[in-house]
């Protein structure tokens, strides 16, 4: 059986501590344009921060399945809250302070995939 070394030699590099999210930034541009032409000009840079209005946010593909995760369970939250309370005026609390409606809420998240 391998000794932890020569697992170590076997495997291959890996990088942790990996952000979970970058922006891609393309900087303060003057008008619309694609990525590939951004990228043709040399001028696609990615940060771990906003920069730029035009930044695109990503999110990395693990956390990305965490999140997927935990939406689909809020949806099944909501969807109870919904079915115990008056469907039609059902109200949650966002964090924000707003009052939002069960309903619609259930049709942002299911929006995003869950």
């Amino acid at each position: 059986m391998a000794n932890s070394q020569e697992r170590a030699a076997l495997e291959a590099p890996r990088v942790t501590g990996a952000p979970d999210s970058i922006w891609l930034c393309y900087g303060d541009l003057e008008h619309d344009d694609t990525h590939a032409e951004c990228c043709r000009q040399g001028e696609v840079t990615w940060c771990e921060d906003k920069q730029y209005d035009s930044d695109v946010h990503y999110v990395r593909g693990d956390r990305y399945d965490d999140a997927m995760t935990a939406l689909t369970g809020m949806v099944a939250l909501l969807e109870t809250l919904r079915t115990k309370g008056d469907s039609r005026y059902c109200y949650v609390e966002s964090r924000g302070g707003q009052m939002v409606h069960v309903a619609d809420a259930i049709d942002a998240a299911r929006a995003l995939g869950a």
